[in-house]
């Protein structure tokens, strides 16, 4: 599809996306697939609200219909959140918030959802049971693959994880900056940009051998790390 950045890694076929997930086809060339996203932290901006700070509403509506969009163009079946589904225990409360999941649940109630438990997660308390998410400590198998939250490399296969938000920092010959998602592949360990669009990301400095797929203009595209 144009846009996407097919790869084969660690044994396995994916595709990134430019919604910030990375796609795994039916092994059998079936129908379905897994859509494997990190870091949604549901609920940020009730949190950020519930303790007094003064921010815009709609944010988790905005990524809740991303990734429906996401998940309906592959075909995918099965949803994996590399950690940090909720963000903090604070904003769990917010009707708004409440409502919003819910009819989103309803929504893709063909998919099956999966939870690799993030520090977030631990210290926001476990989803709703109404959501129908199941939830795995980290590290989990997927073979050939093995999911993490935090991106540590494992002796049972390559490693997709999350946690850190990629971005690789672009300066213009204006002195203007921008920074943009990215995955990063290093070693056998591929990082995930965090879904939500409320987060910062953490600026990569590539080594020797690593790999960014930065994320513009609707498409994930290679960077030369060697410039």
């Amino acid at each position: 599809m144009t846009g996407d950045f097919p790869l084969t890694f660690g044994g396995a076929d994916l595709v990134l996306l430019p919604e910030r997930a990375a796609y795994r086809p039916n092994p059998n060339a079936g129908s379905g697939g897994t859509l494997y996203v990190a870091d949604t932290h549901w609920g940020k901006t009730a949190a950020f609200r519930a303790g007094g700070i003064a921010v815009p509403a709609g944010t988790t509506a905005a990524d809740l219909s991303r990734l429906t969009a996401a998940l309906r163009r592959v075909g995918a079946t099965r949803l994996v959140v590399l950690g940090d589904l909720l963000h903090a225990r604070q904003g769990r409360n917010e009707p708004a918030f409440n409502e919003a999941i819910r009819t989103w649940r309803a929504g893709v109630a063909d998919v099956r959802i999966e939870l690799v438990e993030g520090n977030h997660d631990r210290s926001a308390g476990g989803p709703d049971p109404r959501w129908a998410i199941d939830v795995y400590d980290e590290p989990t198998p997927d073979p050939p693959l093995v999911l993490r939250h935090v991106p540590h490399a494992d002796p049972r296969g390559a490693v997709l994880a999350g946690h850190v938000h990629p971005a690789i920092r672009l300066d213009g010959p204006g002195g203007e900056r921008l920074k943009l998602p990215c995955f990063h592949i290093a070693g056998d360990v591929l990082t995930l940009p965090a879904f939500t669009t409320f987060a910062d990301g953490l600026s990569i400095r590539p080594t020797v051998g690593d790999r960014l797929c930065v994320i513009a203009d609707g498409a994930v595209i290679e960077v030369d790390t060697s410039l």
